[in-house]
C-alpha cells in the first residue's frame, strides 16, 4: 500500500547532542529529542527526565495565597460554612474534588460544593448563586477553575457580606473582580514554573498551602491532562507524579472510571486520560 506521507528527520547539532548525551549518560537520540524540546542543559534535562516533588514551587509564592489561607483558617476556627464553586468540565470537577478534600483535611467542618448547570446557568459564578449561598448561610465562597471574570457575582457577594476567594487559571482581561483573594498563575511572571497550571493545578497549590502535603496528586494529574495545558514546568511534574500515584493507590472513583473506559489504572498513561 502506497503512502503520501514522507518522514523527515529533524536536523541536529551533532556536537551539542553528543555533549548532552555524555553529560546525561544517555543515548544520543534521547539528547536529540531533549534539544528539540528546548531542554538544552544537563540540569534542565535531569529535571525533565526525572520529575520529583522538589520541582513543585512554594505555593505561598503565588499572589494572594497567604490571604486565602488566613481567611480559610478563620472559617475553620469560627465554624463558618464554606462553598466550593467549580465548573462542569473534567478540570473543574477535579478542582472541586481537590478543594473539598483539602478543606476536610484542614478541619473545615461545614463545607459544600456546587457547579453551574451547563444549559440553565452557563459558565462561572453568577449573582443568583450568591443570593442562594447567602440564604444557605454561606460565609465564604471559593471558586475553582472559574471566577476571574465574575465581576457581577463578586460585587453581589461583597454587597451581601459574603467573602470570595477566586482560584482560576484563565486569562485576565481588564480589572480583577472584587474578591478578598485572587489566586491565578497568570498574575505572576510567564517564566514561573507554575505559570501554566490548570484549574485543578491551582486548587492543588491552595491545598498544599493549607495542609503542607501533596495529597490528591492523582486528581491534579487528571485535570491537568484533560484540560490540555502544556506539560511543561510544574505541569509535567504534577502529571508524572500523579500518574504514579494513580497507579499505586487505585482511588476507587478513578478505578471505576477506568473500568468503565476499559482501562487498568496500573497501566494508566496521559494518552489514556486525554483520549
Amino acid at each position: 500500500m502506497s503512502s503520501n506521507f514522507e518522514w523527515r528527520i529533524a536536523e541536529q547539532d551533532r556536537t551539542r547532542v553528543l555533549a548532552l548525551a555524555g553529560a546525561l549518560e544517555t543515548p544520543p537520540i534521547i539528547a536529540h529529542l531533549l534539544l528539540l524540546r528546548g531542554v538544552d542543559a544537563p540540569d534542565k534535562a535531569r529535571a525533565y527526565l526525572y520529575p520529583s516533588l522538589k520541582q513543585l514551587s512554594d505555593p505561598f509564592a503565588m499572589t494572594d495565597m497567604r490571604a486565602a489561607v488566613d481567611r480559610i483558617t478563620r472559617a475553620r476556627d469560627h465554624g463558618e460554612h464554606v462553598l466550593v464553586f467549580g465548573d462542569y468540565d473534567v478540570d473543574g470537577i477535579s478542582a472541586i474534588a481537590i478543594m473539598t478534600s483539602a478543606l476536610e483535611r484542614f478541619g473545615v467542618a461545614r463545607h459544600s460544593h456546587d457547579m453551574p448547570h451547563r444549559i440553565e446557568d452557563g459558565y462561572g459564578l453568577y449573582p443568583a448563586r450568591i443570593d442562594a449561598a447567602k440564604e444557605e448561610g454561606v460565609a465564604l465562597i471559593i471558586t475553582v477553575d472559574n471566577g476571574i471574570a465574575a465581576h457581577d457575582a463578586a460585587n453581589r457577594a461583597r454587597a451581601l457580606g459574603v467573602d470570595l476567594i477566586v482560584t482560576d487559571h484563565h486569562a485576565i482581561e481588564g480589572e480583577l473582580p472584587a474578591a478578598l483573594a485572587i489566586i491565578n498563575p497568570k498574575r505572576g511572571p510567564e517564566t514561573h514554573p507554575a505559570a501554566q497550571l490548570c484549574g485543578a493545578g491551582v486548587a492543588f497549590k491552595l491545598a498544599c498551602a493549607l495542609n503542607g502535603s501533596t495529597n490528591d496528586l492523582d486528581i491534579a494529574a487528571l485535570g491537568t491532562v484533560a484540560d490540555v495545558v502544556p506539560l511543561q514546568g510544574e505541569n509535567r511534574a504534577i502529571v508524572a507524579l500523579g500518574l504514579r500515584h494513580m497507579a499505586k493507590h487505585q482511588r476507587i472513583g478513578l478505578a471505576k472510571l477506568a473500568e468503565t473506559a476499559g482501562l487498568d489504572l496500573k497501566d494508566i498513561s496521559s494518552e489514556n486520560i486525554g483520549f
